[in-house]
């Protein structure tokens, strides 16, 4: 199997960790929810969220012009 030119001799998920799926987890619940994971504005978030809900929606983003380029 491969992804983006990685090769992967076993499932890609085994080498994603707890913590990171955990992370995802969460960013998925915040977009789907629309609405923070800790009370108050994003000035109140930890800046782990922030960067890790950045990237998410960084990925997303190119997720879907990938798709929208394919079909």
């Amino acid at each position: 199997m491969s992804l983006s030119g990685l090769r992967f001799y076993e499932c890609p998920l085994s080498c994603i960790s707890e913590d990171t799926r955990e992370i995802m987890r969460i960013c998925f619940l915040m977009d789907g929810a629309n609405a923070l994971y800790f009370n108050g504005g994003w000035a109140e978030q930890p800046a782990w969220i922030v960067e890790a809900f950045e990237i998410f929606k960084a990925e997303a983003g190119n997720v879907s012009r990938r798709n929208d380029h394919e079909a």
